[in-house]
């Protein structure tokens, strides 16, 4: 007899096996092309391609993604110099004042670094922090002028940068 009902018990169980195994099967590919979604759209933001990242984002690109060194596709749209990607990303609603975990450099630090000055702007219009500093205590003011970038200098000391 108990032979019989372990039996029964296994054919009972075989099928729910069955299911959580093509479960499995089914999200693990899912999971798979989320991550690549996400790589491709920090490639492509990093890169100033703006009609792929609009394309990735309406495909599911997580809009504040980080790559492995924590740095998120604006940050990397601001730091290269590319303002209609960063244009779109705040449009769509990126977070302005993202810290690379690192350091503690934000996209408006990244830009006065590198005198992108039509990027400060439409940063400190979408409510960037003139006045956050990195980790190292520097204030974006500070990245202009290290930079030296006189440009995006009067235009942080114009918008209240200490």
């Amino acid at each position: 007899m108990w032979k019989l009902e372990r039996a029964a018990v296994r054919a009972t169980m075989q099928p729910l096996r069955m299911v959580f195994v093509l479960l499995i099967v089914l999200l693990i590919p899912l999971v798979g092309a989320a991550q690549d979604v996400n790589k491709d759209f920090l490639d492509a933001a990093f890169r100033g391609r703006t009609s792929i990242v609009k394309d990735l984002l309406a495909q599911g690109a997580d809009i504040n993604a980080k790559d492995a060194i924590g740095a998120t596709a604006l940050l990397g749209a601001a730091r290269n110099g590319h303002p209609e990607t960063v244009e779109l990303l705040l449009a769509k609603g990126a977070v302005v004042d993202v810290q690379l975990a690192g350091s503690g450099a934000t996209p408006l630090m990244y830009a006065s670094l590198n005198g992108h000055n039509d990027i400060v702007v439409a940063l400190l219009d979408k409510g960037a922090e003139v006045n956050r500093k990195s980790k190292r205590g520097r204030p974006a003011l500070m990245y202009a002028i290290m930079g030296d970038r006189s440009e995006v200098v009067q235009t942080l000391l114009a918008r209240g940068a200490e």
